[in-house]
């Protein structure tokens, strides 16, 4: 495997976000504890399919549909939040697109 910094973002991306659906899918406990101090497991699902996609939103024209709530479906959330980046990485139109957080 090559090294981060030689990676593609698509390609970057995809080895976070394999990692993280590899846990996702083998977690039978949403209440868990994390190392989050008042999270469980199903918060940190929650955060990554809210958080991110009003980042994109705020910082560029990217808009993604909502998925499942995490609250009620976990994996379904992140399954949503990850087959639309992926689209949108895979896509060439996306290379034009800039991103700007102030």
């Amino acid at each position: 495997m090559s090294a981060l910094s030689e990676m593609s973002v698509a390609d970057r991306y995809r080895s976070a976000a394999d990692t993280f659906a590899d846990r996702v899918r083998g977690t039978d406990d949403w209440d868990a504890p994390t190392p989050v101090a008042q999270w469980r497991a199903r918060d940190v699902v929650g955060h990554l399919t809210t958080w991110l996609p009003a980042l994109l939103a705020a910082g560029s024209p990217v808009r993604l549909e909502p998925g499942p709530s995490a609250e009620d479906d976990p994996v379904g959330a992140w399954t949503s939040l990850d087959e639309q980046l992926r689209r949108l990485l895979d896509d060439p139109a996306s290379e034009q697109i800039v991103f700007a957080h102030e």
